[in-house]
């Protein structure tokens, strides 16, 4: 088995919550480090103490918006046993 390199395909992506919600969402890579970040806002203003749920696969994460609305979390992804795996997201907010 050879390396597996990786790669990470992503542009940011803002889906409509309801009326003049938008949750975004952008992943950036270093090395095996994932960082899922963005906002969720009503219009244009950051929508704070609002829990976003990310699953990744089968496993579930939560995370908290702050003042702001921002959000971040880290995850450490990569090949398992060398092979390349396509990890699949999932977001929600409550």
């Amino acid at each position: 088995m050879g390396f597996v390199p990786q790669r990470v395909y992503s542009s940011l992506v803002q889906l409509t919550v309801s009326n003049g919600t938008k949750l975004s969402l952008e992943m950036r890579r270093n090395g095996n480090v994932h960082t899922v970040q963005r906002w969720l806002k009503h219009e244009s203003s950051g929508i704070h103490d609002k829990t976003v749920k990310i699953k990744i696969n089968q496993t579930e994460y939560q995370v908290q918006t702050n003042g702001t609305g921002f959000f971040a979390r880290v995850f450490d992804l990569k090949p398992i046993d060398n092979e390349q795996i396509t990890y699949e997201i999932k977001l929600a907010v409550r």
